[in-house]
């Protein structure tokens, strides 16, 4: 599964306006270039060869600090896009556009982290150092437009939540390391006695017990609108932190409120003060999403189990595609599709073997003709018209766990497909 938010929290390089007069906020609006494509696709390839090419320090700076966050290693993406501002603001009518972009690359390390806390007192500071200049520059481009202190801002700061000022807290305890696979909202088992749907297993919410997704192709944790209720989470939808989602399980579009989860038991690990979205639709989903997992250690996924404190059988490591800020995430690793080397989404919150992009969309009796292999094993694959740009062409579900074994180390960047245990 996998969100696409509509919320346009976006770095924004040029200057834009709504309709009216005297207008309190000038809002910085993006072009989007040929590093941040290749953020958006984890094309690292592409982002070395633009760090080559590339002749203002500001921007190789800014291109190494992509570079590390798709390897994985936010703490050198962090200390490069900290460079990069130092030396963007010593030419800010110049080169204000790089400060915007490398602060913002800043603050989207921290949610990718998990600490959506510090993300926000990040983002919050990003257009420190530029808004004299771009008041300025607004001032002068539209007349009249805009009060005299008008703030400056990106799109959809608006909606940035107002999170209790607690760091969250993540410990792996004493308690179960092993937890079943439970079928997905009821949907049975198959005739092996495998759970049908995404991989989901049983979770406890500030003391609620409940059904969870656990869902590689989600950046951000959920609690759906039916869990909501029990917490008494179900605030309606108004309010900062309120964002619009596409949960594409669903295949519907629902708003989301990002707020702070008291208490998360999964297993041994325990989550505190840790930031979910809620959604107050009763369809949606309660999902364990990648801000949790980077957390979480070692994992190992079977057909029927999670286990946690896994034990390291490769050091393969895996690629992450994502947005400057860090609301998209798309863990990317290389798999095999009928003999081709390929780079895929791998994402256990869809059921599928493999769904491939911006191909002709087929019936369901058709795709029983199309055989496809994937790492040797034989199934179905469903075709469909990209609707992001992020991500790759091929997004690789749990239907993969029927053939091997998946070890996932989100924080260490390591993930590798293993033969079934017992085979």
């Amino acid at each position: 599964m996998t969100y696409r938010s509509t919320a346009a929290l976006l770095l924004c390089l040029t200057l834009g306006a709504a309709a009216g007069a005297q207008e309190p906020i000038i809002t910085m609006t993006p072009p989007e270039g040929d590093a941040d494509r290749a953020l958006a696709t984890a094309d690292l390839a592409a982002l070395e060869r633009l760090a080559i090419e590339a002749l203002e320090p500001a921007d190789q700076a800014l291109l190494a600090a992509y570079a590390a966050r798709v390897r994985g290693d936010l703490a050198a993406s962090d200390a490069q896009a900290l460079l990069c501002s130092d030396l963007a603001r010593r030419d800010i009518p110049r080169l204000y556009e790089r400060e915007a972009k490398c602060r913002s690359l800043f603050a989207g390390n921290a949610l990718i982290r998990g600490d959506a806390v510090e993300w926000v007192r990040r983002f919050k500071s990003a257009l420190t150092a530029i808004e004299d200049h771009a008041r300025e520059q607004a001032h002068s481009a539209f007349p009249g437009k805009f009060i005299a202190n008008a703030r400056v801002g990106l799109p959809g700061l608006w909606s940035l939540p107002t999170l209790a000022n607690v760091p969250p807290v993540y410990r792996m305890g004493a308690g179960r390391k092993t937890l079943e696979r439970v079928p997905y909202q009821a949907q049975g088992r198959s005739d092996a006695s495998v759970p049908r749907g995404p991989f989901s297993v049983r979770a406890t919410a500030n003391g609620v017990e409940a059904d969870f997704v656990f869902d590689t192709g989600a950046p951000i944790g959920l609690v759906g609108g039916t869990l909501a209720a029990r917490l008494g989470l179900d605030q309606g939808e108004g309010g900062s932190g309120v964002v619009q989602m596409d949960l594409h399980l669903q295949g519907k579009s629902v708003k989301a409120r990002l707020a702070t989860l008291d208490r998360l038991q999964i297993g041994a690990f325990e989550a505190r003060h840790s930031t979910i979205l809620i959604s107050t639709d009763p369809e949606m989903p309660n999902v364990i999403g990648l801000n949790l997992m980077r957390n979480m250690g070692p994992l190992r996924l079977s057909e029927t189990e999670l286990e946690l404190g896994a034990s390291a059988s490769c050091d393969e490591r895996f690629l992450l595609a994502t947005d400057t800020v860090g609301l998209k995430q798309f863990v990317i690793a290389p798999v095999d599709v009928s003999g081709s080397a390929v780079m895929a989404h791998i994402d256990t919150g869809q059921p599928a073997l493999l769904f491939q992009f911006d191909q002709p969309r087929i019936a369901p009796w058709e795709a029983e003709f199309q055989g496809v292999t994937v790492n040797g094993q034989h199934g179905h694959v469903s075709n469909g018209p990209r609707t992001s740009r992020y991500g790759t062409l091929h997004n690789v579900g749990a239907g993969v766990l029927a053939g091997s074994d998946l070890f996932l180390d989100i924080g260490a960047s390591h993930l590798c497909f293993e033969p079934l245990r017992g085979s």
